[in-house]
């Protein structure tokens, strides 16, 4: 529109010809002209800086919707996270690895959740996925304790002893009281057969954390490789709680070792809590079986041996020990048909082939 009006002006200058000239109306035209250019630009440049304005506004408004969105993604991922370390410490292994995805997809640079992902794949025995979760975590953030540790674990079931070493010495170095870390590493040098240097750690770990059982627990195998028993009898006794996880390993190796030391009573007595534990577990009824037939009481031997037979009927030494209570009992024909079963099970058992001799010689002697 503003063109059209200077064209106009123009126009009517060259019609008025000369006269126009004359008369000094051109300056006024010119100056029409030109205020009417002016005012023109004048427009422009307001017009100009009020959708410079709205263009700034707009993307103010559009910048804080997506902070208050991606506030509220990384609420969410920490959310997630939080979930996914209850499933974990409830042991829920697959439950916690889900809940620890989501809260990775929200937010892709959450170090914890990768760590925490690493061991619960820990806990299903998936160390392919453990080992490079735990490498994204330290890559994350190097300073994380727990991604170091997962790692070390994930090494350690991966018998990459020494690697799990190197790891749990970052943990440690990087919090000196984080208990499990001792108690890893323990474990690691109990599989090295560096059973000192075990203990040591296991003390450490008990040290920081006198209700720590599983430190208890692990220190009585390394004693047990020792062949310290009573140091083993002693921490299965005052480390392992009744309601514990732990109680059942606890009696099973204390009556190994008290039937080593020749404590059939004793010996007895954890098999029998054994068997109210787990009333199917088919060596307690074995073991205690031969406490009873080192105490001379054969028919009750005899019970114990038939009671793990029905349990599993697959295990040659059952046949041969009960074959042994019949030996003594001099009922050879009974103790013939138990050899004969367990070689047949394994027909390179020694102490069945053994037993078998005895049996047939007092067999032809008595006539039994």
């Amino acid at each position: 529109m503003k063109k059209g009006i200077k064209v106009v002006l123009i126009v009517l200058g060259v019609l008025v010809g000369l006269s126009i000239l004359s008369t000094g109306l051109l300056p006024v035209i010119v100056l029409m002209i030109r205020d009417s250019e002016e005012s023109g630009n004048a427009i422009s440049e307001s017009n100009k800086s009020s959708a410079s304005e709205a263009v700034v506004k707009e993307e103010t408004v559009e910048k804080e919707k997506q902070d208050v969105s991606q506030a509220d993604i990384q609420k969410e991922a920490l959310g997630y996270l939080e979930e996914g370390k209850k499933l974990y410490e409830q042991k829920e292994y697959t439950s916690a690895i889900l809940k620890l995805s989501d809260a990775i997809r929200n937010d892709p640079n959450l170090a914890e959740a990768y760590a925490y992902r690493a061991r619960s794949y820990n806990g299903i025995e998936n160390y392919t996925q453990a080992i490079d979760d735990a490498n994204k975590a330290i890559s994350l953030n190097p300073n994380l304790v727990i991604a170091y540790n997962a790692r070390g674990y994930t090494n350690l079931n991966r018998e990459k002893y020494d690697q799990a070493i190197a790891d749990f010495n970052q943990a440690i170095k990087l919090d000196p009281n984080f208990v499990f870390a001792y108690n890893n590493r323990g474990l690691a040098y109990l599989e090295k057969k560096k059973y000192d240097q075990a203990i040591i750690d296991f003390n450490q770990a008990i040290k920081l954390d006198p209700d720590y059982i599983l430190a208890y627990n692990n220190r009585a195998l390394a004693y047990l490789k020792k062949k310290d028993y009573d140091k083993v009898i002693a921490d299965y006794t005052q480390g392992v709680p009744i309601d514990s996880d732990y109680v059942f390993e606890a009696y099973n190796e204390r009556s190994y070792i008290y039937f080593e030391k020749k404590n059939y009573d004793r010996a007895i007595d954890d098999c029998t809590q054994l068997i109210h534990l787990n009333p199917n577990y088919p060596d307690a009824y074995s073991n205690r079986g031969l406490a009873n037939l080192y105490k001379k009481k054969y028919d009750q031997a005899i019970k114990d041996f038939t009671q793990a037979i029905q349990l599993d009927p697959n295990r040659a030494d059952f046949y041969s020990n009960r074959a042994s209570a019949y030996i003594q009992m001099e009922i050879f024909n009974r103790a013939i048909d138990d050899c004969e079963a367990a070689l047949k099970i394994d027909p390179k058992h020694a102490n069945a082939a053994r037993n078998l001799d005895f049996a047939k010689h007092g067999q032809r002697v008595r006539g039994r």
